[in-house]
């Protein structure tokens, strides 16, 4: 699913929710001034009733939550591995290297830990061992600290 689509969906999903959520909580305070009243008789089939609505709604919302925080698919599979990688960054019309660790990998991209300032939309090239891996996009950049290196994902553009 595309970012955009995925965003639409989480959207759609949170609206939902809320709409659970706050017809949940009019049933409860209906049955609440139904309790409040102390009428014997009649009450008692509209409390369940509501009862059985006010469970429903929270199956409901316990199941749009889940939707909501269930991380999404992976498009591929990833692999582990730490191996040293060297980034051509260009700057000022100038190439410079950039040493660099992956921390793992796909068939469409990687994720690094480097000190090279590096950001969202940048393009770059990746070598190892002097042979390129690829031309690649920073897709997105985690912050890092004074000499501690950062995390980024890389998309392999071709």
């Amino acid at each position: 699913m595309s970012t955009a689509n995925q965003v639409h969906h989480l959207k759609k999903l949170s609206k939902q929710l809320v709409a659970a959520a706050e017809k949940r909580a009019g049933l409860k305070a209906e049955l609440s001034s139904l309790e409040a009243s102390g009428r014997a008789g009649e009450p008692t089939r509209r409390r369940a009733r509501l009862e059985r609505q006010v469970q429903r709604l929270s199956r409901k919302i316990n199941n749009l939550i889940a939707a909501i925080t269930e991380p999404a698919a992976r498009r591929v599979e990833r692999w582990a591995g730490v191996m040293p990688v060297t980034l051509l960054v260009e700057s000022d019309g100038r190439t410079y290297e950039q040493p660099a660790s992956t921390v793992d990998l796909s068939q469409r991209g990687l994720r690094i830990r480097t000190t090279a300032a590096l950001s969202q939309g940048q393009a770059l090239e990746v070598t190892r061992g002097g042979k390129r891996v690829g031309l690649c996009r920073v897709v997105w950049v985690s912050p890092g600290g004074f000499e501690r290196p950062s995390e980024v994902g890389l998309e392999i553009l071709y």
